[in-house]
């Protein structure tokens, strides 16, 4: 049913009691590569299952931290710019999936820095 990369994953899943996300904001969203692979791993009948509404999440027990770098400051993402990339990966993915808590851990002003300067840590969901 399933290919063996995506396989791999799935089997990796059900060890781990932690999951950790880690990539690059490029316009207000995750890199295509992390897209698919939610598409291909935390699909139906694996990540979640619709038995009436709201989604019944089958990796209940299971905790993830989503860390990314952005390169506006983080005082523009906080009072100016949405949080896209936060809220289609946390509360509308993981979450849905059962994962919880699921904790947000921003890299900001990366752009042109030796080093990261605008870690923000936002609570969990």
């Amino acid at each position: 049913m399933y290919d063996l990369e995506t396989a791999n994953y799935l089997d990796l899943i059900v060890w781990a009691d932690h999951l950790i996300f880690i990539y690059p904001v490029w316009w207000y969203g995750a890199p295509a590569v992390l897209k698919g692979f939610f598409d291909r791993v935390l699909a139906a009948g694996f990540a979640y299952e619709y038995k009436g509404l709201p989604p019944k999440g089958l990796l209940r027990g299971k905790s993830a931290w989503v860390m990314y770098t952005i390169d506006s400051p983080w005082w523009y993402v906080k009072f100016w710019r949405s949080s896209a990339e936060w809220e289609a990966i946390g509360p509308a993915t993981l979450k849905v999936c059962g994962l919880h808590p699921v904790k947000r851990f921003m890299f900001a002003g990366v752009k042109d820095s030796k080093e990261v300067s605008g870690f923000y840590h936002y609570g969990s969901v």
